[in-house]
């Protein structure tokens, strides 16, 4: 609900400060602005592949959200909704083959010949990798305290959750403390995006050598955030704000390269739930499952147990993530080319 009014702000903001015939602006003959919305631009609106692809990426979040945390996999919710989401995917591949075949006035959704392009296809995968472990992700986070949580992202979005939200949960940091102590990664995130694009720009360094060093970073990044102490009483070292450095310039660095390509291109942890469940009471885990802040109001054997079974919980988070950081190298070695594409200015 809180993004409509930030959405509707956008929208208007968009509406006063785009040049009327944007992108053609100053051209004669294109089409007005007060024409967008007219009969014969809606025919050309692929509005039954809008709704399949809604549709079928609704039903597989869905399952990968509850799966391993309200139900088993094996249960009938999930298995219907992973085969209902197969058969909305491959309804919408045929209906954008079709269309796009076809020489109908329909815009499609997915123009087949983005799949026909090797280096488009790894653009695509690489997103579509990192999204479907960050999906993933959100079933964990569940199971940490956060609520309401969809999460379709890249790893920068799961790391500006996970790693305050563990400062707070295993080390009883507060909100702002674990906030400040987070600066490493969003200081570096943005700078990696900065220093990356301005040396693919000035240098014309091929994208895909910067796209590997992106990843490798993050690997190097998660890995050793993923090795941190468990232990509440050890307190934060001072080499995690450097893992943070370095998973957050990779990051950056790759989804700043990942948006100046795309013009290029164109022609669970139910174990640690287990074990809390040996030691607290179902109304004291349903409490912790809700909100970590109630450790606070646990006996101190109780909360440092509670903590430490957290913590093992989120290095096996950060794990995941390496998996998101190796997932991209396959996909980026899709867009190596003979002549590698670079940042012309």
């Amino acid at each position: 609900m809180y993004s409509i009014p930030a959405g509707v702000v956008a929208i208007v903001i968009l509406l006063i400060a785009v040049p009327a015939n944007f992108p053609n602006q100053g051209l004669v003959g294109k089409t007005r602005m007060k024409n967008v919305f007219s009969r014969q631009a809606l025919k050309r609106v692929d509005f039954l592949g809008a709704t399949l692809l809604l549709a079928a990426s609704l039903l597989l979040i869905t399952a990968l959200q509850e799966a391993g945390i309200q139900y088993q996999w094996s249960s009938p919710l999930i298995v219907v909704l992973l085969v209902f989401a197969a058969v909305f995917w491959i309804a919408f591949a045929a209906w954008e083959y079709w269309i796009s075949s076809s020489t109908g006035v329909i815009e499609p959704v997915l123009p087949w010949k983005l799949v026909n392009d090797r280096v488009r296809i790894g653009v695509i995968l690489y997103d579509f990798s990192l999204s479907v472990f960050s999906s993933l992700l959100s079933g964990y986070q569940k199971l940490m305290g956060t609520r309401s949580m969809f999460l379709v992202g890249f790893p920068f979005t799961v790391s500006v959750l996970e790693i305050p939200q563990r400062f707070q949960a295993v080390n009883n940091t507060s909100p702002l403390g674990a906030g400040i102590r987070l600066f490493g990664f969003i200081i570096a995130s943005p700078l990696g995006a900065g220093v990356c694009s301005a040396l693919a720009g000035k240098y014309q360094i091929p994208i895909i050598h910067i796209v590997l060093f992106g990843s490798s970073l993050q690997v190097v990044g998660f890995t050793l955030l993923s090795r941190v102490s468990t232990s509440p009483t050890s307190g934060i070292a001072s080499s995690v704000y450097g893992f943070e450095v370095l998973a957050g310039f990779g990051v950056g660095a790759n989804l700043a390269i990942l948006i100046l390509i795309v013009p290029f291109t164109i022609r669970r942890n139910e174990k640690g739930k287990s074990h809390l469940s040996q030691t607290l009471t179902p109304e004291e885990l349903s409490a912790l499952l809700k909100s970590t802040t109630v450790i606070s109001t646990f006996p101190s054997e109780v909360a440092i147990m509670a903590r430490s079974v957290l913590g093992q919980g989120y290095n096996n988070q950060i794990k995941a993530l390496i998996g998101t950081a190796v997932a991209q190298f396959p996909a980026a070695l899709l867009m190596w080319k003979r002549e590698q594409i670079r940042v012309s200015k």
